[in-house]
């Protein structure tokens, strides 16, 4: 089903053999370069291998997903979002959730969304809240007769609960000071001197049908020697994308015999993979495969992690990627505006 001569997926072969759904599943498995041989990998966890807590989730989702079907269309009515928008504390939120979300122990009588949406229906707003909250209440009265034999005179409740309603009135009538927290500049970090940079990102397009990937390398003048921008046509996610573009970044610096480099990128997780002597089980492990590989042969090689705002460059080249490949000391006229780009985000 892989094509001897590109490399990729056969994809006559593939929809010969395959319905619609399996085929899209296979054609968005990555290929690496290097023939290896097929290993069995969870794919419920990030790194790909089994854990005890990944098949609880799962198992609790296989059972839950009846159950939250059907409860999908009570969620999205008006009584649901009247639940989310009553200007309630957080408890009393989260305790109407538990009734709807069916996680209280108690006895079914009708269904708890039904009536929660017919009550909304019928009272204003502020009323809607002070039934909420007294509904909290009642609970917790309920549970103190049951657990401590403590009990409370209906009047003590409403009164209880009528309190709570008004300090919550009061504290978010009161005027607030808002504070503005400029945002966080975004700034190239320089290396050391002597060694060069590389910045890669990539970035996923078109519903995931197209993907492109960017980098640009620097010294640590910030003097750019080198960049790429390029486009593919797959369906890939977030993380495959990155991974397409840190593997460019690697041929980058062998292309170029560079020694002492840097290739720092914004994907905490594709990081921590390519920096594990382990080997990697997951969906992207075959490009992660060839990433150590071709990091194996440069003479002093290192990924790091950065930060979003530190890595502003890299996505603009994968986000207007073309076709062709780049890889050049200057820039073209019709390229003067990352030329621009460029000179901003350099700052001593």
């Amino acid at each position: 089903m892989i094509d001897p001569d590109t490399k990729e997926w056969d994809k006559q072969i593939i929809e010969n053999i395959f319905i619609p759904d399996d085929q899209n599943l296979i054609l968005k498995l990555p290929l690496g370069r290097e023939q290896r041989a097929d290993s069995i990998c969870w794919h419920y966890t990030q790194n790909g291998l089994f854990s005890v807590r990944s098949a609880y989730l799962l198992a609790d989702a296989l059972l839950n997903s009846q159950s939250s079907s059907t409860r999908s269309d009570l969620r999205a009515n008006t009584g649901w979002k009247s639940i989310w928008k009553a200007k309630i504390p957080p408890k009393v939120r989260l305790f109407i959730w538990k009734i709807v979300s069916d996680a209280l122990p108690t006895a079914w009588f009708g269904g708890t969304m039904e009536w929660i949406s017919h009550v909304s229906s019928l009272l204003t707003t502020k009323d809607f809240e002070k039934f909420l909250v007294m509904c909290w209440f009642l609970w917790g009265r309920r549970n103190l007769l049951i657990m401590e034999h403590t009990s409370q005179t209906p009047h003590q409740t409403v009164s209880a609960a009528n309190s709570l309603i008004a300090f919550r009135e009061a504290y978010v009538t009161q005027p607030r000071k808002h504070v503005r927290h400029g945002a966080r500049p975004s700034k190239w970090i320089r290396p050391d001197t002597g060694t060069i940079k590389i910045n890669f990102d990539g970035v996923v397009h078109h519903k995931g049908c197209e993907v492109g990937i960017g980098g640009v390398a620097r010294d640590s003048d910030g003097f750019v020697l080198a960049w790429f921008s390029r486009k593919f046509q797959r369906q890939v996610d977030g993380e495959i994308a990155e991974a397409l573009a840190a593997r460019e970044a690697v041929d980058l610096v062998l292309r170029h015999g560079w020694n002492s480099v840097l290739i720092e990128g914004d994907c905490l997780g594709l990081i921590n993979k390519i920096n594990i002597s382990e080997p990697d089980h997951s969906y992207t492990n075959s490009l992660v495969h060839d990433i150590k590989v071709a990091a194996s042969l440069c003479s002093d090689l290192a990924f790091i992690h950065t930060s979003r705002n530190n890595n502003t460059i890299a996505p603009k080249l994968a986000t207007r990627a073309g076709a062709p490949l780049h890889s050049t000391y200057c820039f073209s006229p019709a390229e003067a505006d990352l030329f621009c780009l460029l000179e901003a985000d350099f700052h001593f």
